[in-house]
């Protein structure tokens, strides 16, 4: 006897049955969890390594060939990829179907840092990043204003930032086309002179006193204070008032100097 013979000869059990599943995956279907951009691992990674002022041909040979030889040891290196340009080192890292990604890229740290011993100085950067589709960009602001200045601008960009780290889904915020703020002091080259001062002794007393420096702190009962020496420039007349020389007794400050001459470039807050 065929199951086609059963089920008619069974009819109602048959369209219960029927009616049981069509219901079970309609809701199995509603039920159905869904992601705009679902998680999937990626087995793979970048190695970064930045060296300013070398060619592709030292970079292969100081930096590639050392770092490729440590990552040829390890187990879950399916393949690896690199290019040589000039100043950087760029590696593509591939594992294994079966690896475990958190334990393939702590082996590549780790291979990275042996490397590193035989790196020449003056390599300045070197990272690991791990890919992952989770990384992309779900939306981009802009914060623009005729009236505003850019300072306000950037001000108002930081409140917003801070307020939308406090959103739960939101994993990383970058800011781009921020104009950083800068000072140019004018020296007047014949005054100077007279001091006995030269443009790199006005730089070097601006820049130390651009410096904030913890020395400690004092106790009293029940209250603490953080002392600091000097602090970081906040405004032009902070750089105005910084005193450059001490002179029979005169302070000399860097006020008396803004005249066409040389230039010094001075960040502040």
């Amino acid at each position: 006897m065929h199951i086609s013979d059963i089920a008619l000869k069974n009819r109602r059990f048959t369209i219960i049955a029927l009616a049981a599943l069509l219901v079970n995956g309609l809701l199995g279907f509603i039920t159905m969890p869904r992601y705009e951009d679902p998680v999937i691992e990626m087995k793979e990674c970048s190695v970064v390594v930045t060296f300013p002022g070398a060619s592709p041909e030292d970079i292969e040979d100081l930096i590639m060939d050392p770092l490729e030889e440590k990552l040829s040891g390890l187990e879950d290196i399916e393949d690896v990829e690199s290019w040589a340009v000039d100043g950087a080192l760029f590696m593509m890292v591939s594992f294994d179907d079966n690896a475990n990604t958190d334990d393939a890229v702590d082996a590549v740290y780790g291979a990275l840092t042996e490397a590193e011993n035989e790196f020449p100085p003056g390599v300045l950067k070197t990272e690991v990043i791990r890919h992952s589709t989770v990384r992309v960009v779900s939306i981009q602001i802009a914060v623009c204003g005729d009236n505003y200045s850019y300072q306000q601008l950037k001000d108002y960009a930081v409140k917003l930032k801070d307020g939308l780290r406090n959103v739960p889904e939101v994993k990383e915020i970058n800011f781009e086309g921020v104009q950083e703020q800068e000072i140019r002091v004018s020296l007047d080259m014949d005054r100077l002179a007279g001091y006995g001062l030269s443009p790199l002794d006005v730089s070097d007393r601006i820049a130390a006193a651009n410096v904030s420096i913890p020395l400690g702190k004092v106790e009293i009962p029940k209250r603490k204070f953080n002392v600091t020496l000097g602090g970081d420039f906040c405004s032009i007349d902070d750089v105005r008032e910084t005193i450059i020389d001490i002179k029979r007794g005169i302070p000399i400050k860097s006020k008396i100097s803004l005249m066409s001459g040389w230039l010094i470039k001075i960040p502040f807050i």
